[in-house]
């Protein structure tokens, strides 16, 4: 894989990255909202410190995480899982709104609260095993604005590309992203606490076995 300093790429046209289906919508809620909205948020949701399987070991996530979404259903990935809490209002209204304006179904959301800088996401795909062959997922972040990188599984002529994601921005990735892209959050001396919402449709943990 080609390092960050030889090929590294800053919003380049979203479009032409092949494998995927990637759109940025950078002001889906104004500055005012989102901020209300992470506030909100911030206080309101079941934020909890977890541990994932990672090199043979149980380690602490390095951010806090919570999963609303309709009764019943589960999130599985690297070894955890998540039950589901019930819906809050401002997350069931995101829900619809995504829902209405993407002609969608969302049945869940991954919440994660990024502290400060150092909290972060390491590369990975979502494709756990309730994710399905080919996940839509929304993204939306609230707070401090961290620079999100993705790198392609196979093709090393590809540069890594960060795409920079404000409070209120809406990133929808989406045909086979998943299958052939890795992603990450990676370290931010100086960041403030962000709050990263991905709407998505998990599959019954039933249909998977």
């Amino acid at each position: 894989m080609p390092s960050q300093s030889t090929l590294f790429d800053i919003e380049p046209d979203l479009t032409e990255l092949p494998d995927c289906e990637l759109l940025k919508l950078g002001d889906w809620i104004d500055a005012k909202q989102a901020k209300e909205l992470f506030d909100t948020l911030q206080g309101t949701i079941a934020w909890e410190l977890r541990q994932i399987f990672m090199f043979g070991r149980w380690v602490n996530q390095p951010r806090l995480t919570a999963f609303y979404a309709d009764e019943g259903l589960e999130y599985h990935y690297t070894g955890s899982q998540w039950k589901a809490h019930s819906w809050i209002e401002p997350l069931a209204a995101l829900k619809d709104r995504i829902s209405r304006e993407f002609d969608t179904q969302i049945n869940s959301v991954l919440c994660n609260l990024y502290r400060d800088g150092q909290d972060y996401c390491g590369w990975h795909s979502d494709f756990g095993k309730t994710d399905g062959p080919n996940p839509v997922i929304f993204s939306l972040s609230l707070g401090a604005c961290r620079t999100f990188q993705i790198r392609h599984q196979t093709r090393s002529d590809l540069p890594i590309t960060s795409i920079e994601l404000p409070s209120g921005s809406l990133l929808r990735m989406g045909g086979t992203m998943q299958k052939h892209w890795k992603h990450q959050v990676p370290k931010q001396l100086g960041s403030g606490p962000r709050i990263n919402l991905t709407f998505r449709t998990v599959m019954p943990i039933e249909s998977v076995h």
